[in-house]
């Protein structure tokens, strides 16, 4: 199904899945095919959807500033794949020029996060194309398959696995050894575990604990203890912002004992606290 969202500073062409979709199916889940057109002036609105966005940049430049990286500027040929449930902040941008960008949306599925894993163990979801002409051909097959009356959702999941396959093939092969990798992997599923420690992860790593913090300063330029609490600070704002549980309950989700020990690292962090934050960022 077609569908076009217009806005003074946005054109974008929407093919929507219309197959039934079974949930129980171990399959990727493309929800649509979008070409779009984004304008300097265009920016995000502040949201979060169960679903993952990979895209590819055609044409222009997709310049703007985020609090967290700062001035950003990416070009054609960058391929990158978000996760729109963790949607942290507003994306404002200061190109010059049209922004051309093709991208899917996938159901966020824990099958998908583990293809996701497979594909990426190092987790570098954003990258310049090796080949940008085979990366354009998988989004347009899909593109084609989804503008049929009667998409086929099976052949589509299996284009969508084309898809990430073909962008594996094509990432830069990582620097970090796959003993870091697998620590970074582990660390992602546990970090909210109340006692989750150095000694879980250099365990899971196969690694001393000293060997873990070496490589960790090495290619992360943090500690271990450092990088845990990003990972926990980062899923802390998404709930202070995205939901109104108790601070107590965020503090717990995201591996703290007590909430006053969460209070303090998040105060360090950013300045103030949780309910000011909160207020001030809450939908």
């Amino acid at each position: 199904m077609k569908n076009i969202w217009r806005t003074e500073n946005a054109y974008e062409t929407y093919y929507i899945n219309t197959a039934q979709y079974n949930v129980e199916c171990q399959q990727i889940r493309v929800q649509a095919f979008c070409h779009s057109f984004l304008q300097p002036q265009w920016q995000s609105l502040r949201q979060s959807r169960p679903y993952v966005l990979v895209s590819l940049i055609l044409s222009g430049s997709d310049a703007y500033t985020t609090g967290e990286l700062g001035h950003v500027r990416r070009l054609a040929g960058y391929f990158h794949i978000s996760d729109l449930n963790v949607l942290a902040e507003d994306y404002r941008r200061n190109a010059t020029e049209t922004l051309e960008r093709y991208f899917i949306i996938l159901e966020n599925t824990a099958f998908l996060q583990n293809l996701l894993n497979l594909f990426f163990p190092a987790g570098k979801y954003g990258f310049y194309a090796a080949d940008v002409p085979r990366l354009r051909k998988c989004f347009e097959d899909i593109c084609s398959l989804l503008k049929k009356r009667q998409p086929d959702d099976v052949m589509l999941s299996a284009m969508a696995f084309r898809l990430l396959q073909e962008a594996s093939f094509q990432q830069p092969r990582s620097t970090v050894p796959p003993t870091l990798s697998q620590a970074l992997l582990y660390m992602e599923n546990h970090f909210c575990e109340q006692d989750f420690d150095r000694e879980r992860i250099a365990i899971a790593a196969g690694v001393s604990v000293s060997t873990l913090q070496r490589l960790f300063r090495k290619y992360q330029h943090c500690s271990a203890a450092e990088y845990i609490t990003v990972l926990r600070m980062q899923k802390a704002c998404h709930l202070l912002e995205y939901t109104r549980e108790s601070i107590g309950s965020i503090a717990e989700k995201c591996g703290y004992s007590y909430s006053y020990y969460f209070a303090r690292e998040f105060r360090k962090r950013f300045g103030c606290t949780p309910k000011e934050y909160r207020r001030k960022n809450g939908k």
